[in-house]
């Protein structure tokens, strides 16, 4: 099969932080590649880059990978200021004939953000942490437009971003072994759980909390005891490393929603590039 002559498929992420994007991009485009290996479709994983492209709401020429996303933080200003044939944009206070709550209305303008752009992405994946609140999830998926404008997909890390990336964590010296066993042993960080096996019983507050995913992840991969996001300089590495076996987070990531993301990307954003089943 031939390159798409109509250009890239356009892959729009919005998303609360830099962490969340670098989780979307290596996730998706590892998905695309194994399956494109899978069918036999070397030239779709020689050509990704030109096939495949990631983007926010408005990517301007030049625009750096690392800002090629929608920070959902920005929704509430950005749907005041949009306009339609010179207008604002008045949502109906009601979904099915009942008021649509605050979460709902958020979730609807965000679609309608990237909907009435002049050239609206073919995909829109929208990434939220739960933050250790399940019920978020559902809120979210409760609030998408049905029929949808676009292809969406929901990544909703749980408890959050970080115990994705721990669910893909194997030692690889004896130093990553023994941290990983330490929380077996120390009394200072022993948890009733392996946490590279269930990453979803991990935390997302308090901060101080030896379950803190956030400081388990800088434990595992630093030995450093902090709790605070991976910097954007280390996200590539951890991305490349952590990311890669699609085997291995599926089958720990079933409890924090990994799995179910995977499967959105392989049923739903795949056939959009490589049309026919699945491989088996």
């Amino acid at each position: 099969m031939a390159p798409d002559p109509r250009g890239p498929l356009r892959v729009a992420l919005a998303c609360e932080d830099q962490a969340q994007r670098s989780l979307l991009v290596h996730l998706t485009r590892n998905v695309v590649e194994r399956e494109a290996r899978e069918r036999g479709a070397h030239w779709l994983t020689d050509l990704l880059d030109e096939q495949l492209a990631f983007c926010g709401l408005r990517d301007h020429e030049g625009t750096p990978a690392h800002l090629r996303c929608y920070l959902l933080q920005n929704i509430t200003e950005d749907f005041q200021a949009l306009r339609i044939q010179g207008r604002p944009v008045r949502l109906n206070a009601l979904r099915d004939g009942r008021p649509a709550g605050a979460e709902t209305q958020r979730w609807r303008r965000l679609v309608l953000l990237f909907e009435v752009q002049p050239v609206p992405p073919d995909v829109l994946i929208v990434a939220l942490d739960t933050d250790g609140y399940p019920e978020r999830r559902a809120e979210l998926e409760a609030a998408m437009p049905s029929p949808p404008p676009l292809c969406i997909l929901l990544a909703t890390p749980h408890p959050e971003a970080e115990a994705w990336f721990i669910a893909g964590f194997e030692p690889r010296d004896p130093r990553e072994q023994a941290r990983l066993e330490a929380f077996k042993r120390d009394p200072a960080r022993k948890l009733n759980f392996v946490p590279t096996e269930e990453p979803h019983r991990l935390t997302s507050h308090p901060n101080e909390a030896p379950t803190d995913a956030k400081r388990v992840l800088r434990l595992l991969m630093f030995g450093d005891a902090t709790s605070r996001p991976p910097d954007l300089d280390e996200l590539p590495a951890l991305s490349e490393r952590l990311l890669s076996n699609l085997e291995l987070l599926s089958r720990r990531g079933e409890a924090s929603h990994l799995t179910d993301f995977l499967h959105q990307l392989r049923k739903r954003l795949v056939p959009l590039l490589l049309p026919g089943p699945p491989h088996a």
